[in-house]
Order: C-alpha cells, then sequence, then structure tokens
C-alpha cells in the first residue's frame, strides 16, 4: 500500500467518524427539545427554504438523501404532528408534495437556534478559525461550490 493509500484511507476514516459523531450529536440535542430526529429537522429546513415552502416528494427525498419509502414514513409522522401536509401534483397525478405548515414553520425556526447552538458545542468550538476555514475551503473544492459572496450574519443560518 502506498503512502497516499494510507493517506486516503486515514483522511476518509476521520471525516467519516467525525461526522458520525457530529450527526448523533445534533440528534440527540434536537430530540431531547422536541421529540424529532435530525433528519426531521432536515425536512422542515428543506421545505423551509423551498419555494412556497413545498417539494415533491421525490425532491425531497433527494434533497434528504433518504429512499421513496423512508421519506414517505418521515413525512407521514411529521404530517402527524401537524407540521407538514400533503398535496396532489396537479400536472401529475402519481406525485405527491409535501407542504411545510405554520406549525411546522415556527418548530423549524425553534429548531435552528437549538441546531447552532449545538454545531457550535460539538463541531466548531474544537476548531481554530483557520482550521474551520482549511476545512470549508477544502470542502468547497471537493464539492465544486464557491464561498458564499455575503456570508450570514446575526442568527445562526438554516443548513444548505
Amino acid at each position: 500500500m502506498s503512502d497516499r493509500d494510507d493517506l486516503e484511507q486515514r483522511a476518509w476514516r476521520l471525516l467519516d467518524r467525525a461526522h458520525t459523531r457530529v450527526s448523533r450529536s445534533l440528534d440527540r440535542a434536537i430530540t431531547q427539545q422536541t421529540g424529532l430526529s435530525l433528519r426531521a429537522y432536515q425536512v422542515l429546513v428543506r421545505l423551509a427554504r423551498a419555494e412556497g415552502g413545498a417539494l415533491r416528494m421525490s425532491e425531497l427525498a433527494n434533497a434528504v438523501l433518504l429512499s421513496a419509502s423512508g421519506t414517505t414514513r418521515l413525512v407521514d409522522q411529521l404530517v402527524s404532528r401537524g407540521l407538514l401536509s400533503r398535496r396532489q401534483d396537479a400536472t401529475d397525478a402519481r406525485s405527491q408534495w409535501a407542504v411545510l405548515t405554520d406549525r411546522g414553520r415556527d418548530m423549524c425556526d425553534q429548531l435552528t437556534t437549538t441546531y447552532g447552538v449545538a454545531v457550535t458545542e460539538h463541531f466548531a468550538q474544537r476548531l481554530t478559525d483557520l482550521q474551520l476555514d482549511q476545512l470549508s475551503c477544502a470542502l468547497e473544492e471537493f464539492l465544486g461550490e464557491s464561498p458564499p459572496a455575503d456570508p450570514p450574519s446575526g442568527e445562526w443560518p438554516l443548513p444548505r
């Protein structure tokens, strides 16, 4: 095995472990406050950022990296809590939309603060400003994204 192979495996292992550890911490923080999962919060966030607070179920599944059946189950849970509603697609009878309710938007706003505090506590405060900048630059390069022209300020921003 080459030095490059060792480096690749080390970087991947550490990224995977860090992601798992932080995700579990975020999930725990959100669940303790509301009984919702991190994945449920991600659904609320995606809908809050979508035009009209609605996405086709297939688009939502892609946005939160869930299977169609997993998305259906999660949306059903959120509908039963009054955080989402469903709407039939007027142009495609096979398709449905998940729609954020006012109650869902309020919950998303409430959880955004919890999410921000948890991200700071379980991730950001463990790194220096230089490390955060280097990590951000490396991940932007990997994802093919540019840094935002106007970084958000004030209240914790909703995740992209």
